[in-house]
């Protein structure tokens, strides 16, 4: 399932249903960027990452 990111929204696609973000890098600095932000709503087993995924 996806999540709605208010802070996000004046930048929420048109060009499809599920709340999805695009920043052009055209419109302010940067590189640009896409997010989607999604919910697991299954029951089950859940992995975790290592403690050190980041590192």
């Amino acid at each position: 399932m996806s999540v709605t990111v208010p802070l996000l929204e004046k930048y929420r696609s048109h060009l499809t249903e599920i709340p999805c973000y695009r920043m052009w890098p055209q419109d302010r600095l940067g590189a640009g960027a896409f997010t989607v932000w999604f919910q697991n709503t299954s029951d089950g087993e859940r992995n975790q990452l290592p403690a050190d995924f980041l590192d």
